[in-house]
């Protein structure tokens, strides 16, 4: 709850034109293309900063954005307050987005 209330009161409402990208340091399945993160997920507006993440054979960075204008899904910009400012650190709470490309190993897979 005290994660929710920052992002859902003070956070910024992120658009369809506007991605975050997320790193993963292995491979995974997705059953789905959209997503509903239900617990904090931290992201990045900066790309290489997620491909840092997921820096090994085995990692994957998703490309996220919201399904579209209507959506109003709110994300907070931590990075004022992150101990690593140049991360672009930005939090999703309770969020449904849609996984838009796929990167393994610098290769697009949709």
């Amino acid at each position: 709850r005290l994660l929710c209330e920052p992002v859902r009161f003070w956070g910024t409402i992120t658009t369809e034109s506007k991605h975050f990208w997320h790193g993963i340091d292995r491979a995974l399945l997705f059953h789905k293309f959209n997503a509903s993160f239900l617990c904090p997920i931290s992201t990045t507006s900066n790309q290489n900063v997620a491909k840092k993440f997921s820096n090994s054979d085995e990692g994957i960075m998703i490309k996220l954005s919201c399904a579209s204008e209507k959506s109003m899904i709110p994300y907070l910009d931590v990075s004022c307050i992150s101990e690593f400012r140049m991360e672009s650190e930005r939090l999703f709470y309770g969020a449904d987005l849609n996984i838009v490309d796929i990167i393994y190993q610098g290769e697009k897979l949709l």
